[in-house]
């Protein structure tokens, strides 16, 4: 079964072959599993709010991100990360053009499983002081993990019941400023819709009054 191959670490070469089959297994539940068991990336959320106590914490900007410009691919394969596609230099000819702040249904995405969203979008000259910038989604369907610029920047992964939770990843150290940006994101739906059905948006947080 897919929990005994699970439990065979470190995995071999026929062990990871076995794993990549059952990946491609027909039962969702089984793809889930090997999926999470083999999933490469994942950072500890550490947000600014989060490490300074008893200050006051606020956005002394707010950067929105289009809603429009975005593209989409169908990854029922599960094999969206191994083939990098998060890197900015990604050819997205064959992607379908989409917009974000609604579910991904209303462009013809409408299966459960996995899917990536690649972006882009322009960033100010740099604030003279601040510190710390957190990317804001408003609320993806279901679960979502993010990289900026090709680097990882976190995950938001609560499962179905994290389907209509505003969530913050720390992308302090991944921002290109003065310059374009480009974001993927990597969604899981497992019911009914799905997508990133609200507004993203960067928020340029500062302690003090």
């Amino acid at each position: 079964s897919a929990q005994i191959l699970l439990d065979l670490k470190p995995y071999t070469d026929e062990t990871r072959a076995l794993l990549d089959l059952a990946a491609k297994d027909e039962a969702p539940a089984i793809r889930e599993l090997v999926a999470k068991a083999v999933w490469p990336y994942y950072k500890p959320t550490s947000l600014l709010r989060q490490r300074v106590v008893d200050l006051v914490i606020k956005s002394i900007q707010s950067v929105p991100l289009p809603l429009d410009g975005w593209k989409l691919k169908d990854d029922p394969q599960i094999l969206g990360h191994k083939q990098k596609w998060f890197l900015p230099g990604l050819d997205e000819s064959a992607w379908k053009p989409v917009s974000i702040g609604k579910f991904w249904g209303e462009f013809g995405t409408n299966y459960l499983g996995y899917a990536w969203y690649r972006g882009r979008f322009a960033l100010p000259a740099k604030p003279e002081k601040f510190d710390s910038v957190e990317l804001e989604f408003g609320a993806v369907d279901e679960c979502a993990w993010v990289w900026l610029n090709g680097e990882y920047a976190g995950q938001h992964d609560l499962g179905p019941t994290g389907w209509d939770k505003t969530f913050q990843l720390e992308v302090t150290p991944l921002l290109r400023w003065g310059a374009d940006n480009q974001i993927a994101v990597r969604v899981l739906n497992t019911a009914f819709a799905g997508g990133i059905y609200k507004p993203v948006s960067l928020q340029v947080l500062r302690v003090g009054n």
